[in-house]
């Protein structure tokens, strides 16, 4: 099994740009200005026009950079753990008010200098793009759990997953947007291993058994087929011998301006089919 190299990088909830195709962000037309920029719409009650500003010029690997995710990757995990307690503690009120008078003096430590965002892209030493602050699969991210990702020969996608308390929405169980988000993430894995990356255009989601935290759980996903600029996808996150418990259908689409960075023949058999119902231009996808 290999792992998957290419966690994407996200632009509100549907936003996925490199692949295996595509490569890493340094294929991109580039500009002075931002490093790296790409253009895309979505499409809503009113087509709007979007762009992403990549600024890559701080993320190329250095010992220094390598070394400073490690430190954030530890504290996120140690700040997940601490998380973890506070939601089910039951020491005595004096030693909560104890600890958050601790707490707040490590925040205050932690805001002496901040950034405006969480960590954005970096490239590894092999030229492999990673989001360190991603809500999914972030190791420097403590909302994360986070996510490992892994391509399969057969061009699905798979991950371990293990949910925490704080994910608790039904007593005792996960909640239903926590399982959907991770579930997108996978999807939207499956489609880049599977065929070519895209933007979620809808996630519907099929709820048949409750999700326990805690236990060894395991996700897949895989892509199914593809009408032009169209893919659909399937997952699903599951009990170790397969017991399905939340299924998820997908259908995902490829924005026109995402084919002229593919290689030529492939991005003909992208287009080729142009009834996909989808506009084609005035800035959609």
């Amino acid at each position: 099994m290999q792992r998957l190299r290419y966690p994407k990088p996200r632009f509100l909830r549907s936003f996925r740009l490199t692949s295996p195709q595509i490569g890493p962000l340094k294929n991109l037309p580039s500009t002075p200005a931002t490093g790296y920029r790409m253009a895309f719409g979505r499409t809503c009650s009113k087509v709007e026009r979007m762009t992403l500003d990549l600024d890559l010029a701080g993320a190329a690997p250095t010992p220094e950079g390598n070394a400073r995710i490690s430190v954030l990757a530890a504290l996120a995990q140690r700040t997940r753990d601490l998380v973890d307690a506070v939601a089910l503690t039951d020491v005595p009120e004096s030693e909560i008010e104890a600890v958050t008078a601790e707490v707040t003096a490590l925040t205050e430590r932690l805001r002496a200098a901040m950034r405006d965002a969480p960590l954005s892209f970096r490239l590894s030493e092999d030229g492999v793009l990673t989001h360190p602050g991603n809500a999914v699969i972030g190791t420097a991210n403590p909302h994360a759990l986070p996510l490992v990702i892994e391509a399969t020969p057969e061009r699905t996608v798979r991950a371990d997953i293990r949910f925490r308390p704080t994910h608790e929405g039904p007593p005792g169980a996960v909640h239903g947007g926590v399982t959907a988000m991770v579930l997108d993430q996978l999807l939207g894995e499956a489609v880049v291993v599977g065929h070519y990356p895209a933007m979620t255009g809808t996630l519907s989601i099929r709820y048949r058994r409750p999700v326990p935290y805690g236990s060894d759980l395991v996700g897949s996903a895989e892509y199914t087929h593809s009408e032009g600029r169209k893919s659909w996808v399937e997952g699903r996150i599951a009990l170790p011998d397969g017991t399905p418990l939340v299924e998820a259908t997908g259908l995902f689409i490829t924005p026109a301006a995402w084919l002229d960075l593919a290689p030529p023949e492939q991005a003909a058999e992208q287009a080729a089919d142009t009834n996909t119902g989808l506009p084609a231009q005035n800035g959609s996808v």
